[in-house]
C-alpha cells in the first residue's frame, strides 16, 4: 500500500484493521458507517440519513483531525453538479443532529469559520473486502435533468415507486401542481437508470403546445425521427426492441395523447417502462397510480425547538431554500413557529415553500407569515377538490409576482417566450427594450433566479436559466396582458435567427458532432417560435427567414419529415407577401430538394421558382445554387446525361465568381454527375479535390449540400475506383467512410452505404461484408424514417436472400435501381428496356442484352464502350462474356488473347469475383 495517499499513515487518531482492498467502515462513539453500503448505524441500528449527508461524513471521516474545505465537501457531496453553500449548511445541521452533536460542544464535528469543517473524534477503520459488484453497469446513456439539491422528505416515496415500477411497466405520480412530482420522476430515473441497457430519458411535455406534436416531443428527446403520417406508430416501431425508463413530464395538458401514447408503447415495446407526472391518472389500461402526498406537519410542530423542526421535510425544505438565497440569514428556535406556519398555509407544498423562502430576504419569516393572510383565503393548495393546476398556480404565483419590482414583473412575463433553457444574453435581448435596458435585464434574471421564478443550471462553463412551466403559464398570461405578445414574440424570432447565423459561420469549422451538439439545445424553442410566427397573430416574413436557417439543424438532427411541413408551410406564407424575400425565399426552394429528395419531385415544378430568385439577386454566387440542385435532382432521376450538362455550368459560374466555396459546392456536385456518365476519371479528380480543401464543412447556403463532403466524395471514390479496376482501394474507401459517416449525420451514412459501399462489395463478390452492411442501412433506415433508403435496402436483401437461398428477385423501382440490380445479378433480373449510351452503366447493360441475345454486336460495342469510360472492370465482364461466344464459335485464340490482355490490364482487386472468374474461364479455354 503506498502510505503516502493513506490518510491513517501519519495519523495516530486513526486505527487500521482488517484486511483487503475493498471500502473501509469507520468507526467512533457507538456509530458505524459503511462506505461500501452508504450506510450509518448506531448500535447496530441503521440512522435514517440522506446520501448527500453520508457523503460528506465519509469526506470528514477520510481526513479525521483535518481540515477539509467547503469546497471539498461540496465537491464529494456534489461531484457533478453546482450548489449553493446553503445546502451544505442544512446537511451539516442534519449530520449533527443524526449524531447527537452540536456546534457550540462538538464531539464529531468542528466548524472553522469561513474555511471548512474537520472531524475531531477519534476513529478507527475497518478494511472490508471489495464492495459487491450487484446492480452494477457501465455508464448508459441518458438525458436527465441533473439533481440540483437532495431530494429533501422523499426517500420512503422513491423506495414505493421502485417497487411500484417493478410490479407494473407503467407508473403515474399524480398530484397538484407544485407537488414536487417532477423532482421525484427524475431522482426515480437517476436511481434506476443504470438497470435499463437503453438508459433513461426525460421527455419535457410542457413544451409539446399541441396534442399532435406529443409524439415528435418524444422523438425529439430520444433523437430519432418518425413518420409524420403516422407518428404515434413510427414511434413504438423505433423502441421495440429497446430497453429504456422514460419520463413523461407533464402530462396534464395533453392527457388523452399521452394516454393513448403510453399505452401503444407499453403493448408495442416489452423493454420500455414509463413514469408519468399528471394532475390525474393517465385512466389507461396497466397503469399504477401513486398520488404524491404534501408534506406533513403534526399538531404540535409550531413548539418545537429548530433542531427537532429540521428533521421534518417541510421546514428542512424551507430553511434549505432560505439559505440557498442568501447564506447571511440567521435562524433560531423562535421562528420555528413562524416557519411551520408559513409551510402549512402553503398546504406543504414543495414549489410555494420554496418560493416563500426565497422571499424572507425581502420580508423577514415573521412578516413574511403575516402577509400570507390575504393571499390564502383563496389557495386551496391543490386538493382534488380545488381548481387546476394553472389556478392553483397563479393565484401562488399572484402573491410571489406582486411582491416583485416593475422591472422584474417585465421581464418575467418577456421571458415566458422561451420553451427551453436560455442565457442570461439571450435573455437580455429578447427582455431589454427603452424601458429595461440589458444591464437592467440581466440583473432582473439574477434576481428572478435568487427569488425561484427562474431555475438556475450551467451549461459550457455558463450560467443557464429556465422556467418552471407552470411559471411559464402564469407569465404568458402578463404577456398578453400587457399586450407585449406580438413585440416578444418577434424578439424572440430574431434572437433565434441571430444564433442560426452564427451557426451558419461555426458550421465551416467545427466538427459535424460538435456543432450538432451546440445547437440542438434550440430546436424546442425554434419549434415554438415558429408555431407562433405562422399563426394567426404571428410574423408570417420572420417565419420564413428562421425557417430557412433551421433546415440545416433539422437535417443533422434527422427530423426530415418534421421540418419539411414547416418548410413547406414558409414557402406557402412567402408566396403570400407582397414582395418577396429574395434570398430567405431562395434558402428555401433549394433545401426543398434536399428535404424531399427521391418522392416524386419534378425539375420544373421545384426549381423554376429558385432560378427566378437565383435571378433577382444578380449574382453568379447565387445563380448557382439552383443549378447545383438541380444537377443533383436530375443525378436521383437517372437523368445522367442532363445532370453533367447543368453541373458544368454551375462549375462555370462557380469559377467566374471568384468564390471558393462556390467552386467546392459545384465541383461536388459535378463529380457525382461525371461518374454517372461514365467519366471515372474526371470524377475521381474532382472529387479528390473537394477533399483536399482544408474547409471542414462545405457552407449549407451554396446549394443546401447537406451530405458531408468526407462521405459523398467518398461514395464517388468508391464506385470510381471499383469501375476503374481498383476494386482493393474502393473497398479500402469503404470502410473510411463508414468509420467517418456515424459523425456527419444521419443521412451520411445512408447514402454511402446505399450509393457506394453495399454495391461496391457485392459487385467484389463479398456477400458477406454486403450482408452486415445492409443490416446496419436496413436499421438506420427505420430509425430516421429514410423511406427512401429502405427501399435500397431493401433492394440489397433481396439481392443477397437470392444469391445464399436462391429466391426470387422482386422488380426494382427507379431507373438507378433497376441500373444497379442488372449490374449486380446479372440476366436474374428484367433489363432495362432502354439503354443510354451515356450512362455509367451502359456497358454492363450491352453486355447483358449481349449474352441475352448472343448479339456479337452487342458484346462488342460493349466492350469499346467499356475502354472509353476507362471502366476496366466491365470491361473484364465484356471480355469474358465475348470470349465464351467466341469459343463457341471455334474462336478459342481470340478469346485466350483478349481475356489474357485484359487480365493483365487489371491494376488490383485479383482476388475478388470476376477477376477469378475470369482466371477459371482462361484456364477453361487454354
Amino acid at each position: 500500500m503506498d502510505e503516502a495517499g493513506d490518510p491513517s499513515a501519519d495519523d495516530p487518531g486513526v486505527v487500521v484493521s482488517g484486511h483487503g482492498s475493498g471500502a473501509p467502515s469507520y468507526a467512533f462513539g457507538p456509530f458505524e458507517l459503511s462506505a461500501a453500503r452508504q450506510l450509518l448505524t448506531l448500535n447496530g441500528q441503521p440512522v435514517r440519513l440522506g446520501s448527500r449527508a453520508i457523503m460528506i461524513l465519509s469526506a470528514l471521516l477520510q481526513r479525521p483531525g483535518e481540515l477539509v474545505s467547503k469546497n471539498d465537501l461540496l465537491a464529494s457531496a456534489w461531484p457533478d453538479t453546482h450548489v449553493e453553500e446553503g445546502n451544505l449548511r442544512v446537511h451539516i445541521a442534519a449530520l449533527r443532529r443524526a449524531l447527537g452533536d452540536s456546534s457550540e460542544l462538538p464531539k464529531y464535528i468542528l466548524n472553522v469559520a469561513g474555511r471548512g469543517y474537520k472531524f475531531v473524534g477519534p476513529v478507527s477503520r475497518e478494511m472490508s473486502g471489495p464492495a459487491p459488484l450487484e446492480g452494477f453497469t457501465p455508464a448508459i446513456r441518458d438525458n436527465l435533468p441533473a439533481q440540483v439539491a437532495n431530494v429533501i422528505g422523499r426517500a420512503d416515496v422513491l423506495d414505493v415507486l421502485v417497487t411500484l415500477l417493478e410490479q407494473s411497466r407503467e407508473v403515474t405520480i399524480a398530484g397538484p401542481g407544485g407537488i414536487g412530482k417532477t423532482t421525484v420522476a427524475v431522482a426515480l430515473a437517476h436511481r434506476l437508470k443504470h438497470q435499463f441497457r437503453s438508459g433513461a430519458y426525460f421527455i419535457d411535455l410542457a413544451a409539446v403546445s399541441s396534442a399532435d406534436n406529443l409524439p415528435f416531443a418524444v422523438a425529439s428527446a430520444l433523437r430519432i425521427a418518425i413518420d409524420t403520417e403516422r407518428p404515434a406508430q413510427s414511434l413504438v416501431a423505433h423502441l421495440t426492441r429497446d430497453e429504456a425508463l422514460l419520463v413523461f413530464d407533464n402530462c396534464e395538458h395533453v392527457i388523452d395523447t399521452a394516454a393513448h401514447v403510453t399505452e401503444a408503447i407499453l403493448r408495442g415495446c416489452p423493454g420500455i417502462r414509463i413514469v408519468a407526472t399528471s394532475h390525474e391518472p393517465l385512466r389507461m389500461e396497466g397503469e399504477r397510480v401513486f398520488r404524491l402526498a404534501p408534506f406533513e406537519l403534526p399538531p404540535g410542530a409550531d413548539g418545537l425547538p429548530l433542531r427537532e423542526a429540521l428533521l421534518l421535510p417541510a421546514v428542512e425544505l424551507f430553511v434549505s431554500h432560505m439559505l440557498a438565497n442568501d447564506d447571511a440569514l440567521t435562524i433560531g428556535d423562535a421562528d420555528v413557529p413562524f416557519i411551520v406556519e408559513i409551510c402549512r398555509r402553503l398546504d406543504g407544498l414543495p414549489l410555494a415553500i420554496e418560493i416563500a423562502a426565497s422571499r424572507v430576504g425581502t420580508f423577514g419569516i415573521a412578516e413574511l407569515a403575516a402577509r400570507l393572510d390575504d393571499r390564502f383565503g383563496i389557495l386551496t393548495g391543490g386538493r382534488r377538490t380545488a381548481a387546476t393546476r394553472h389556478q392553483t398556480l397563479s393565484n401562488m404565483l399572484d402573491w410571489s409576482h406582486d411582491n416583485l419590482g416593475e422591472r422584474d414583473r417585465v421581464v418575467l412575463r418577456r421571458l415566458s417566450v422561451f420553451a427551453g433553457e436560455f442565457s442570461i444574453d439571450a435573455a437580455a435581448l429578447v427582455a431589454g427594450d427603452e424601458r429595461v435596458n440589458q444591464s437592467s435585464a440581466t440583473d432582473a434574471v439574477m434576481s428572478l433566479a435568487r427569488k425561484s421564478l427562474l431555475m438556475q443550471g450551467a451549461r459550457d462553463g455558463a450560467s443557464s436559466f429556465r422556467m418552471l412551466d407552470s411559471t411559464r403559464i402564469y407569465a404568458q398570461d402578463k404577456l398578453a396582458q400587457a399586450g407585449e405578445v406580438k413585440r416578444v414574440r418577434e424578439l424572440h424570432v430574431h434572437y433565434l435567427c441571430d444564433v442560426l447565423r452564427r451557426a451558419e459561420t461555426a458550421w465551416n469549422t467545427t466538427p459535424v458532432p460538435d456543432w450538432t451538439d451546440t445547437y440542438k439545445r434550440y430546436i424546442d424553442d425554434i419549434r415554438t417560435a415558429l408555431s407562433w410566427s405562422f399563426g394567426s397573430d404571428g410574423d408570417a416574413a420572420g417565419g420564413i427567414v428562421l425557417t430557412g436557417l433551421s433546415l440545416p439543424l433539422a437535417m443533422q438532427l434527422g427530423l426530415h419529415d418534421e421540418f419539411r411541413e414547416r418548410m413547406f408551410l414558409a414557402i406557402e406564407h412567402a408566396g403570400r407577401l407582397p414582395k418577396p424575400l429574395v434570398v430567405p425565399e431562395l434558402r428555401l426552394h433549394i433545401a426543398r430538394n434536399a428535404f424531399t429528395y427521391n418522392v416524386g419531385q419534378t425539375v420544373d415544378v421545384a426549381f423554376a421558382r429558385a432560378v427566378e430568385l437565383a435571378e433577382m439577386t444578380g449574382k453568379d454566387r447565387h445563380r448557382l445554387e439552383p443549378l447545383v440542385q438541380i444537377s443533383s435532382t436530375h443525378i436521383s432521376l437517372a437523368q445522367f446525361e442532363t445532370a453533367a450538362v447543368v453541373g458544368a455550368r454551375a462549375l462555370e459560374l462557380a469559377y467566374r465568381s471568384g468564390d471558393e466555396y462556390a467552386v467546392l459546392s459545384a465541383s461536388r456536385v459535378q463529380a457525382q454527375a461525371a461518374h454517372y456518365v461514365g467519366q471515372h476519371g474526371r470524377a475521381m479528380e474532382l472529387a479528390n479535390a473537394v477533399l483536399r480543401h482544408p474547409v471542414r464543412n462545405i457552407p449549407y447556403t451554396y446549394g443546401f449540400v447537406h451530405t458531408d463532403r468526407r462521405i459523398s466524395m467518398r461514395w464517388v471514390l468508391m464506385r470510381s475506383l471499383w469501375m476503374s479496376g481498383r476494386a482493393d482501394e474502393a473497398r479500402r474507401v469503404a470502410e473510411e467512410g463508414i468509420v467517418i459517416a456515424p459523425d456527419a449525420g444521419p443521412v451520411a451514412l445512408a447514402q454511402l452505404l446505399g450509393m457506394a459501399a453495399i454495391p461496391v462489395y457485392l459487385w467484389c463478390g463479398d456477400y458477406g461484408r454486403a450482408r452486415e452492411l445492409t443490416t446496419m442501412l436496413l436499421e438506420h433506415s427505420e430509425r430516421y424514417s429514410f423511406k427512401y433508403w429502405a427501399q435500397w435496402g431493401k433492394l440489397f436483401d433481396d439481392v443477397i436472400a437470392w444469391h445464399t437461398a436462391g429466391r426470387p428477385i422482386p422488380p426494382a423501382t427507379g431507373d438507378l435501381q433497376v441500373q444497379t440490380l442488372s449490374s449486380i445479378v446479372g440476366l436474374a433480373a428484367p433489363l432495362p428496356t432502354t439503354i443510354n449510351l451515356a450512362d455509367w452503366s451502359a456497358p454492363e447493360l450491352l453486355r447483358l442484352r449481349g449474352e441475352r441475345d448472343s448479339s456479337e454486336a452487342d458484346l462488342t460495342d460493349a466492350l469499346q464502350l467499356a475502354r472509353q469510360h476507362g471502366a476496366r472492370a466491365w470491361e473484364l465482364r465484356c471480355a469474358m462474356s465475348l470470349g465464351r461466344l467466341w469459343a463457341s464459335r471455334r474462336r478459342r485464340m481470340e478469346a485466350v488473347d483478349l481475356l489474357s490482355g485484359t487480365l493483365e490490364q487489371l491494376p488490383e482487386g485479383h482476388g475478388t469475383a470476376d477477376p477469378i472468374a475470369a482466371r477459371a474461364l482462361l484456364a477453361e479455354l487454354a
